[in-house]
């Protein structure tokens, strides 16, 4: 079973550094039922899961929305490529990450990746305390 502790942290409010904290634009920039399909995604490959059951789209449109993720997300550093298959009949369509690196890996990356950018942080604010962009 997956920890989730590491997941957490990336989307953890408090961690005010714009390496981590985004404003989601590529996200902003989808239809409704293209952020509906981003989030399906997105919560899949923060999961690690091995399929994520999305709507049958073109492959171009699921190309689109999987950049869009990447773009908004560069945490998700352990995923580059997918495949999707898609039943005769069916309205749902699979879509499998190829994950770059092993579970175990991805969390031990990601923790000390966090805590770079956490260190970072608060050396930011303690050298430069009256320097900082609101909303961050």
């Amino acid at each position: 079973m997956l920890d989730l502790g590491f997941i957490q942290k990336i989307l953890n409010p408090n961690i005010q550094t714009h390496f981590i904290k985004n404003d989601n634009y590529y996200f902003n920039c989808l239809s409704q039922s293209q952020k509906d399909i981003y989030n399906r995604i997105l919560s899949g490959l923060q999961r690690l899961d091995r399929e994520i059951s999305i709507p049958r789209l073109s492959t171009n449109e699921i190309f689109m929305i999987f950049n869009r993720v990447l773009l908004d997300n560069p945490l998700i550093f352990y995923v580059t490529q997918f495949k999707v298959s898609s039943g005769m009949m069916g309205s749902q369509s699979s879509f499998v990450p190829i994950y770059k690196y092993d579970r175990r890996f991805i969390e031990q990356s990601s923790n000390t990746i966090l805590s770079y950018l956490q260190n970072f942080d608060k050396i930011k604010n303690n050298r430069y305390p009256n320097i900082g962009i609101k909303g961050v």
